[in-house]
């Protein structure tokens, strides 16, 4: 069967735009398959809705312009936090890491904010401009 969508596409061309999606197996294990995932929840999220990435290792969450995230951390912290910018410039803020940001520009030129620290039981990750994505990973 030929077709001109991949299966999460046709998934989200079922749920309104305005729902949160948790998905799971995002990864793939294959550069095309997440990158391709990463651009399509990307997409459903400039229409309004919201998307959680993640696995037993690895969360990424979108962050729209005005949102913001409060994570606190269980029995064990993420290993890496980053913040990354998904449109050409982002600004963010972040507390409770080891570098924090304050109204900070990210590009995708020159996108410093990885591999952070939590320092803190919880941390504060705020979008004020562009679209960035709140990443996690737990992986050793």
């Amino acid at each position: 069967m030929n077709k001109d969508d991949t299966d999460l596409s046709l998934v989200l061309q079922d749920i309104p735009g305005d729902r949160t999606v948790l998905a799971t197996g995002i990864w793939g294990g294959r550069a095309d398959h997440l990158f391709g995932n990463l651009y399509t929840l990307l997409a459903y999220a400039r229409r309004g809705g919201s998307a959680i990435l993640a696995d037993d290792q690895e969360m990424l969450c979108y962050l729209q312009p005005g949102e913001g995230l409060r994570f606190t951390a269980g029995r064990k912290r993420p290993r890496a936090v980053s913040l990354l910018p998904l449109t050409p410039s982002c600004r963010v803020s972040i507390t409770g890491v080891r570098w924090p940001l304050d109204n900070a520009e990210l590009t995708q030129a020159n996108p410093y904010a990885v591999s952070n620290k939590m320092t803190e039981p919880a941390l504060n990750a705020f979008c004020r401009e562009g679209i960035a994505g709140v990443y996690f990973t737990w992986k050793e």
